[in-house]
Order: structure tokens, then C-alpha cells, then sequence
């Protein structure tokens, strides 16, 4: 695996297996290890993939009332719909813990922070890690099959356009109150002229 040459890919494996016990492993390091081998593509280094790819998750499974307990700890804001949607908050306490225990570079606290809703003017590792939850390769449904070809047919830009633009109109269409967030980020990235 490309993840375990990076400066803390082991250790960080090891943190997930500590706090993920009883939970399944193979989409965080499938996410790590497609944003460590397309990091080129991306503009990213091997340690901001390895790190943002294995820890965005880790706060995916403590539940609603636990999240919400977190957020508050931590003083992250809260917004109408993450009341709503206490899941929206698994990114944002994520990147704060993982920050606090392990002291994350700003490009991949400001990705985990992000990458479920997105935001306007979001960093590399930040857009990096929003296509690659979505499209990395354990991922089966035809939609990311599609993001994975355009990556490797047209490029970064237009394969992440495609992900935001299908996840926009997913949650526009399933859900009556959408992440402010969610709509700015997909707004934003129609205008911002290029992608590395």
C-alpha cells in the first residue's frame, strides 16, 4: 500500500483500528490509498493524502446526541441543519479532534472540516478528499465508476465538477433542508475557472 510509505501511515492505521474497533476499515484506507496514488493529479502530497484519507471518518459512527456533545466541547458552530442532521457533523468534529491528539497540518483540517458539505474556496487536499469519499474505487455505483473515468480521461477539474454537480442535485432532490454550505460550494466551484 502507497499509505504505509507516508511519514505517519502506520500510525495512523493504528489509531483507526484503536478507535474504529468492531467497525469495518476498507473505505478509509480505499479513500487514503486512491488519494495517494492520484496525488499527482490532484496536487497534493503523499502525507496530506494518507492523513486526510484515513481520518476523515473517524467520528462517523459516535451518534447524534454524541456528535452534538462533541461539537459543543469543541465550540464548533452549529448550524439549523446539523441540529437537523447531527451526522453533517461527524467532518467538523472530526478534524478537531484528530487536530487536538494529533496535531494535523491546516490543508488537511481544513479538508476532514469540509468534506461533506464542501465550501467556497476550499483548498486542494480539501477538493481532493470531497472526490475521493465519493468516487474511490469501493465505491460501486455507476456514478462513481463515471467520476473515476473522468479523472483519468479529462482531469481533476472536470471529474470533481461532475461530483459536486451530481451530489448537489442527490441532496437537492432527497432532502427538503440542504447545508447552506452544500449549495455555496457548488455555486463557487461553477465559477472558479481552473482545477489543477
Amino acid at each position: 500500500m502507497t499509505i504505509l510509505e507516508a511519514k505517519r501511515g502506520q500510525h495512523f492505521l493504528r489509531v483507526l483500528q484503536e478507535r474504529l474497533r468492531g467497525y469495518p476499515l476498507e473505505h478509509y484506507i480505499s479513500t487514503a490509498e486512491y488519494l495517494a496514488v492520484n496525488r499527482d493529479k490532484m496536487g497534493i502530497s503523499l502525507c496530506e493524502a494518507t492523513e486526510a484519507g484515513l481520518l476523515h471518518d473517524i467520528c462517523k459512527h459516535d451518534g447524534d446526541e454524541l456528535l452534538l456533545a462533541k461539537a459543543q466541547e469543541y465550540g464548533i458552530p452549529v448550524s439549523d441543519v446539523q441540529r437537523e442532521f447531527p451526522t453533517l457533523l461527524h467532518g467538523p468534529v472530526a478534524a478537531e479532534e484528530c487536530h487536538r491528539n494529533h496535531d494535523l497540518p491546516e490543508s488537511v483540517y481544513e479538508a476532514i472540516y469540509w468534506h461533506t458539505t464542501g465550501k467556497p474556496e476550499l483548498g486542494p487536499v480539501g477538493m481532493a478528499l470531497y472526490f475521493a469519499d465519493y468516487a474511490e474505487p469501493l465505491r460501486i455505483f455507476p456514478e462513481a465508476q463515471h467520476a473515476r473515468n473522468l479523472l483519468d480521461r479529462e482531469g481533476f477539474g472536470t471529474a470533481l465538477r461532475f461530483v459536486v454537480a451530481n451530489k448537489h442535485a442527490y441532496i437537492m432532490q432527497k432532502h427538503t433542508h440542504v447545508d447552506p454550505m452544500t449549495h455555496a460550494f457548488f455555486e463557487w466551484l461553477q465559477q472558479f475557472p481552473e482545477i489543477p
